[in-house]
C-alpha cells in the first residue's frame, strides 16, 4: 500500500474541488514556498515584538548613588563639578559598556522587524499579483471565446 505526499493530497484535494464546479486549477508548487516565507516574516516580527519587550525591560541605568561608596560618589561629583577630568568610576564604565551593548541589540532587533516586514508584505503583494494576473488572463479567454464563432 502506497501512502501519499502531503502534496499530492493537496492536489488531488484541489483537482477535486474544483473539478466538480467545472474548472481545472493548476497545482502551484510555490503556494508551500509563500506560506512558508509568510509564517517566517510573521516570526521575525514576533521575534523582534518580543526583544523590544525584552531591551525595554532591561533598559540600561545609572546607579543608584545612594549604594555606591561614598568614597566614589565623592569623587564622581568632584568631576561632575569641576570639569577635571579624572579617572572614570567602574559603576558608569559599566553603564556605558552595557548602554553600548544594549542599543546594538535594539539596533538588532529593529532591523529583524524591518525584515519581516519586508517580507510578509512583499509575499502578500507578490500573491495579490499573481492573483490579478491569473484573473486577468481568464478574462481574456473567456472574451477570446465569445469573440469566436461557433463552428
Amino acid at each position: 500500500m502506497t501512502v501519499p505526499s502531503w502534496g499530492e493530497l493537496s492536489r488531488r484535494e484541489i483537482a477535486s474541488a474544483d473539478g466538480a464546479a467545472g474548472q481545472q486549477v493548476a497545482y502551484s508548487p510555490l503556494t508551500s514556498w509563500v506560506t512558508g516565507f509568510r509564517w517566517l516574516g510573521l516570526g521575525l516580527i514576533l521575534l523582534a515584538v518580543l526583544g523590544m519587550l525584552y531591551l525595554y525591560r532591561s533598559m540600561p541605568s545609572l546607579p543608584n548613588l545612594h549604594k555606591v561608596p561614598p568614597a566614589a560618589a565623592y569623587d564622581y561629583f568632584r568631576v561632575l563639578r569641576t570639569g577635571v577630568d579624572g579617572p572614570m568610576p567602574r559603576f558608569e564604565r559599566d553603564f556605558i559598556e552595557h548602554e553600548r551593548i544594549w542599543r546594538g541589540l535594539w539596533d538588532l532587533v529593529i532591523l529583524v522587524a524591518i525584515v519581516g516586514a519586508i517580507l510578509v508584505t512583499g509575499i502578500t503583494v507578490a500573491e495579490w499579483w499573481e492573483q490579478r494576473h491569473q484573473a486577468r488572463i481568464a478574462e481574456a479567454e473567456r472574451e477570446d471565446e465569445e469573440k469566436t464563432p461557433p463552428a
